[in-house]
């Protein structure tokens, strides 16, 4: 598995969240992405 950074947004009591639709599934993932070896 590789190393992910995730950013928590909470606003007027509401959770920042991106919607994802793939395979047939729907499911939310918090915005981010991949921390690359070295990365600061």
């Amino acid at each position: 598995m590789s190393e992910r950074a995730v950013g928590i947004v909470v606003h007027n009591g509401c959770l920042l969240a991106i919607h994802r639709q793939k395979a047939g599934l729907d499911y939310y993932v918090l915005p981010g992405g991949g921390v690359e070896p070295g990365a600061t």
